[in-house]
């Protein structure tokens, strides 16, 4: 019975390791160019797909909700902010996003 119960502690702890790796995971799906001065970058995290867009003039990057393929669900921002740029957005992903409480 012991032999039988370590088996599934370890096969639940081992679940447990891989959903908390797979839910922290980002996926950059792909980057499309919009304008000579925009990057956009479509993001799919924790089951969700984000735009990430960074103007560089008015040196803003701004988190959308977006479809699978790209396109933004809404133009009320999600995250991101002024003066960082989209490379620093992705570094620290989910520290950009507003919080939902």
């Amino acid at each position: 019975m012991r032999g039988i119960m370590k088996r599934a502690a370890m096969r639940s702890r081992a679940n447990s390791e891989y959903y908390t790796q797979k839910e922290a995971r980002m996926d950059i799906i792909h980057v499309k160019p919009k304008r000579k001065d925009v990057k956009q970058v479509l993001i799919h995290h924790k089951g969700d797909f984000y735009l990430v867009s960074e103007n560089t003039v008015s040196r803003q990057t701004l988190i959308f909700p977006s479809s699978p393929t790209g396109e933004p669900e809404g133009y009320l921002e999600v995250g991101g902010g002024s003066n960082i740029t989209l490379e620093e957005v992705l570094e620290d992903f989910e520290e950009y996003l507003i919080k939902r409480t």
